[in-house]
């Protein structure tokens, strides 16, 4: 009998051996498993932000290729002070169109302030038939420039003349 327990106890001591490296080797695995699983979501949550982050790129190119257009329409309709001498001409050319005399002067450069972009201000005088002056004042304000406009005065002269005198300011980048 002595050999049958001496030969129990191996068995039961391999067997006990055995299964403790094994859950040894199972836990050390779980854990390795579970660091791995919990990189592989963080590796995700990265994959998911950056294609966020490149939808939100790609959205902007795109607004900001739409923009360029109006960019365009915003650089025309705000003037640098060189580009100012070229208005004059403009408005003299659409008086001769509608057969009215104009006379047409700038006035001070208002610094840009908080509430307006820097400005000149300005006074024309048109003479003329009032349809002609209203059809000048529809074309005026179709012009691809921001012009706000403070006083509009309309004085009869003749029975068919009228003269209008116009204040006004018109904007500059």
């Amino acid at each position: 009998m002595d050999g049958f327990k001496k030969r129990l106890i191996l068995i039961i001591s391999i067997s006990l051996s055995i299964i403790l490296i094994l859950g040894g080797l199972f836990y050390y695995f779980y854990n390795d498993i579970l660091k791995r699983v919990v990189k592989i979501n963080s590796y995700r949550q990265e994959v998911v932000s950056r294609a966020t982050i490149l939808n939100r790129i790609q959205l902007l190119e795109n607004e900001y290729t739409k923009s360029l257009a109006y960019f365009q329409k915003l650089r025309e309709a705000l003037p640098t002070e060189t580009e100012m001498v070229g208005i004059e001409e403009i408005l003299k050319n659409l008086a001769d169109q509608n057969d009215l005399n104009l006379s047409f002067r700038f006035g001070l450069l208002n610094e840009k302030t908080e509430q307006e972009p820097k400005n000149y201000s300005f006074n024309l005088i048109l003479s003329g038939e009032k349809n002609n002056i209203l059809k000048w004042l529809d074309e005026f304000q179709a012009l691809n420039y921001v012009i706000r406009i403070d006083q509009i005065e309309l004085t009869q002269t003749g029975s068919e003349e009228y003269n209008a005198k116009i204040l006004g300011r018109v904007y500059l980048r």
